[in-house]
């Protein structure tokens, strides 16, 4: 009996496998329309595929789909389908038995159940499944009506049904009509846009090559698109109608872009157009690269004085979306175990931009940190695997997860210095053009790069890409005088984690570049725990610099002296190395026991290299460290240095020189801090401010609340009055915080905190005033009415803002939080956290 029923049970295994694999997508078309009252589209979905296996039954995705009907040559055909959102169900009997390389065609008429709502815990922009309906609401009126979608990993079955399976590719048509002013962007050509009597347009969009279900969009606004072009290529970029400058400032190096990549990769941009286009209530970075219709966050788009500062941050956004239209849609991962190279190849190619554009000091003291941080926290939340975990069933994480981005692009990275810059890009371009509009796996970038070089690199994808771990170095080193010989130790002292089941390398192995007194030299390390290297030198070396350019991803432990550090501050050719000997030395001078000659010769040796001529950014990390270990008042050769600073330089540097010297709170500066109120960049605009109120002048509070009035992007002008405000402290400008706090008409960033968002800014100064309370009616009122507009990112927005106030009665918002989600236990658990952080603070 028990044989028969474990046959009986594998046949039915084996028949559910063989289900959810026989069906081959050869083309998918959309016909929508959307309910806005009901946030729920209305549609009908045509699917023409074969089966793999000869079968009268196949299975698709469909996530709270309500299915009126699937016909076949108009005939209606028996379905199950018991309304969830379970991979493969959606089961259909077809008319009959067919064969494989059959076409068939079904039609499903349908309507979306599921509503994709803003994550309360991310009120600043979350993914979410399928499509997002957002319109203006009592606490958001200038909210934009927009509808746009998030399908990836494997979401689109929300709001169409479908087969996720990513190795599944087909080309795709979307018919949808929308009432006036809006306009549809979807993948693929603009075949017609149809003007309808009842105002209303139809957009009808189609695409000539197949590419994998996730990366289907839809994007439903209002928008204007400013045309570029790149060797006849249109470049599509739509913003909004009044942004329209900004986003020409925004978008100036695109084609710049476009035309990089295609050197890098020798493969010209493959598709005759390409778009971007912005979305609100969309996370930074972002899952871009749809099919030649990237969705970007709308924080994206800045003036060109705004850009100019974020230029460093969000042109890297714009390169990763464009970079996948190569990594992700020409070629195409074959199965979720092979995503990380899209992802990686983006972040990579990010880098490069950032290193072309602005040069190589950038990429070294920005992005390279980000990316490592990123890694390793990763690692040190034990999440630990391979990029390449095989057989991933529930690719749920892989958007979110660091690795594929960070640790992916690091990875390429050492590759590319193990194997030489030009087997490097000959390598990729063999990989590009030999697979594109194919479906690729990491074999076949290993084995492009086996061709390209005709050396093995199993061992390097085997420890990096295959296999999981982390190498942790011990690095010492002895010179012996008599030889005049340095003698460099480096031990592998990292150990396997017992509790995975993942391979992990013994110890590893590759090239690397040291440092020794600013001259670079490389070695080898050996898959061994002990490597041991001799270096001839006429002297001891005053520093010596392990892993330059931290281009290896690991953990080092190597102690290093005072006199060491201050050498390879001043001489080192490595930035990272650099701003980490200004690490270690801001720990030595911030001790108490250091004598304070050492002290004072740290403080010479950072005053050194602010005024150097060095890149801006790496001075600017120098002023801050200068600025945590000096005590106020400063003396004089530092107040000059700031004066000069303020006089040549620019943006954040010039900002940073601001905010230090604000901390003397000398009414001397004050017309100094009044003319920086009118620079080109916001950056130095809210310094002064800061440093205006600080200085409690009897001109300040006239000044800073003249400052609300001047033309800025998303009111960063108001921020920084507010700012020099809660510096100044005269409670007499209640009236005119009050006045902002009500303002819910004016331009902002959506992004719930005091630096960038202007009511939660208001909110900090009224607070400060020791004035909470006046603000509690205005937006405990908003919080009524947006529990009736049923918007979670206005609801949870509001309850920031009150928390904020850390009033005793705004306990009452929580009772009328639990009463209208009682039935949401996911919605419920954010209530709690939200509560015991808001009763965590009043105690306080």
């Amino acid at each position: 009996m028990k044989k028969i029923n474990l046959k009986f049970i594998l046949l039915v295994l084996l028949s559910n496998i063989l289900l959810a694999q026989n069906i081959d997508t050869k083309h998918l078309t959309l016909n929508l329309k959307f309910d806005w009252h009901k946030r729920q589209t209305i549609g009908t979905a045509d699917l023409t595929f074969s089966v793999l296996h000869t079968t009268d039954k196949i299975l698709l995705d469909a996530g709270y789909l309500n299915i009126n009907s699937i016909l076949i040559h108009n005939k209606p055909l028996k379905f199950n389908y018991l309304g969830g959102d379970t991979n493969d169900n959606l089961e259909i009997t077809l008319d009959q038995f067919y064969t494989p390389n059959t076409f068939i065609q079904l039609t499903i008429h349908y309507q979306t159940m599921y509503e994709n709502k803003a994550d309360p815990n991310s009120i600043w922009g979350s993914f979410g499944k399928g499509l997002r309906f957002q319109q203006p609401t009592s606490t958001s009126p200038t909210k934009r009506k927009q509808i746009w979608s998030s399908g990836e990993p494997n979401y689109n079955k929300y709001w169409f049904p479908c087969n996720e399976d990513i190795a599944d590719i087909h080309t795709i048509e979307l018919i949808a009509t929308v009432e006036k002013p809006l306009m549809v962007i979807s993948n693929g050509n603009l075949i017609e846009t149809i003007e309808n009597k009842d105002s209303t347009r139809t957009y009808h969009y189609k695409s000539e090559m197949p590419f994998p279900n996730y990366l289907v969009s839809l994007v439903v606004g209002e928008y204007v698109d400013v045309l570029q072009n790149s060797n006849g290529i249109a470049i599509h970029n739509y913003g909004y109608p009044q942004e329209f400058e900004a986003v020409k400032a925004t978008t100036e190096l695109l084609p710049e872009m476009m035309q990089f990549i295609e050197e890098k990769t020798g493969y010209k941009y493959p598709y005759p157009h390409y778009t971007q286009v912005v979305v609100q209530d969309y996370p930074f970075p972002g899952l871009i690269g749809q099919h030649r219709a990237s969705i970007i966050s709308d924080n994206y788009i800045d003036d060109y004085g705004v850009h100019k500062d974020f230029k460093y941050l969000w042109d890297g956004v714009a390169v990763q979306a464009l970079t996948n239209q190569w990594f992700g849609n020409l070629l195409m991962p074959k199965s979720w175990d092979d995503i990380w190279l899209t992802k990686a190849f983006g972040q990579y190619f990010a880098g490069l931009f950032t290193i072309k554009d602005n040069s190589k000091t950038e990429y070294l003291s920005y992005y390279l940190p980000f990316e490592k941080n990123n890694a390793l926290a990763n690692w040190n939340a034990n999440n630990k695997h391979p990029l390449v975990t095989q057989n991933i069933n529930d690719p749920i994480n892989l958007p979110n997860d660091n690795d594929n981005h960070y640790k992916g692009s690091l990875v390429l990275r050492m590759l590319q210095k193990e194997i030489g810059e030009s087997d490097w890009w000959k390598s990729v371009q063999l990989f590009v053009k030999s697979n594109a509009n194919k479906q690729i796996n990491t074999k076949d970038f290993q084995q492009a790069i086996e061709q390209t070089t005709g050396k093995s690199y199993q061992w390097f994808f085997d420890q990096w890409i295959y296999k999981m771990g982390l190498p942790k170095f011990k690095v010492t080193k002895q010179y012996n005088t008599s030889k005049k010989e340095l003698k460099l130790i480096v031990n592998q002292i990292q150990n396997k984690d017992s509790s995975t089941e993942y391979g992990q390398a013994d110890f590893f192995q590759g090239k690397m570049d040291i440092e020794i007194d600013h001259n670079i030299m490389p070695i080898q390390i050996q898959p061994k725990k002990e490597n041991i290297y001799y270096f001839t030198l006429s002297k001891a070396p005053d520093f010596v610099n392990f892993n330059f350019e931290e281009n290896w991803i690991c953990e080092t432990v190597y102690l290093q002296s005072t006199h060491e550090y201050l050498y390879q501050l001043s001489q080192s050719h490595d930035i990272v190395a650099k701003q980490k000997a200004l690490d270690q030395l801001v720990v030595i001078a911030q001790d108490t026991s250091t004598n304070p000659m050492i002290k004072n010769k740290i403080i010479h040796a950072f005053q050194q290299e602010i005024t150097s001529n060095g890149y801006w950014r790496y001075r600017q990390y120098a002023l801050v460290s200068l600025r945590k270990i000096l005590t106020l008042p400063y003396d004089d050769y530092t107040t000059t240095m700031l004066l000069n600073l303020i006089i040549s330089e620019k943006s954040w540097l010039k900002a940073s020189a601001i905010n230090m010297l604000g901390n003397t709170k000398n009414e001397t500066y004050v017309d100094i801090y009044q003319k920086a109120l009118y620079d080109n960049s916001d950056r130095v605009i809210n310094a002064a401010a800061i440093a205006l109120g600080k200085t409690k002048s009897i001109k300040a509070k006239e000044i800073l609340i003249a400052l609300d009035k001047k033309p800025s992007w998303k009111n960063q002008s108001r921020i920084s009055s507010l700012n020099g405000l809660e510096q100044l402290g005269d409670t007499s400008t209640v009236d005119f915080i009050i006045e902002c706090i009500k303002d819910n008409q004016s331009p902002r960033w959506y992004l719930a905190t005091p630096v960038w968002d202007y009511p939660f800014t208001a909110i900090n100064t009224l607070v400060a005033f020791g004035k909470a309370e006046l603000a509690y009616p205005i937006i405990f009122d908003r919080f009524q009415k947006s529990l009736q507009d049923n918007d979670l990112n206005d609801i949870f927005q509001n309850v920031q803002l009150i928390d904020l106030l850390k009033l005793e009665q705004s306990k009452e918002v929580y009772v009328l939080l639990q009463q209208k989600f009682k039935n949401d236990p996911d919605i419920l658990n954010t209530i709690s956290m939200y509560e015991s952080n808001f009763l965590e603070s009043i105690k306080k």
